[in-house]
């Protein structure tokens, strides 16, 4: 074996093929695309519930879509503090957190009693995905 064959890591040069085949292996697919598809569900799953959310809180269409936007904020408020947790307590920490706390805010939605507490937890919730998608981005490059 050359010196040609080999990557800069050390280890054996992979060809394209390989390297295709890893990416839609099982391993990838329930490791890093069947959790994206989900949590991504999670995202819209409120969008054919607010009218009836606007009516159960009797609020109008436009604050009940208050909603959607708290997720949308607590993804964009979630990006530093996941970075500085990656670093903190690792990729691997934060990857299994932040769909555990997704898991658990959205449990968390179906006791909520005012339109400002289910906000409060979407927020959380955004949050959290935004965890697990900093994390996950860390693993995969």
């Amino acid at each position: 074996m050359t010196e040609g064959d080999k990557n800069p890591a050390g280890g054996k040069a992979e060809t394209g093929d390989q390297t295709v085949a890893r990416a839609v292996s099982w391993e990838a697919f329930l490791s890093t695309y069947l959790p994206a598809m989900i949590l991504a569900l999670g995202t819209g799953i409120v969008l054919p519930a607010l009218p009836k959310l606007a009516q159960s809180f009797d609020i109008d269409f436009a604050m009940a879509s208050s909603i959607v936007t708290a997720f949308v904020v607590g993804n964009l408020v979630g990006t530093l503090p996941a970075g500085w947790l990656i670093d903190r307590f690792g990729r691997k920490s934060v990857l299994i957190a932040g769909p555990l706390l997704s898991a658990a805010t959205a449990f968390l939605v179906v006791f909520a009693d005012s339109l400002e507490q289910l906000v409060v937890l979407r927020l959380l919730n955004g949050v959290a995905v935004q965890l697990w998608l900093m994390a996950r981005l860390a693993a995969i490059s």
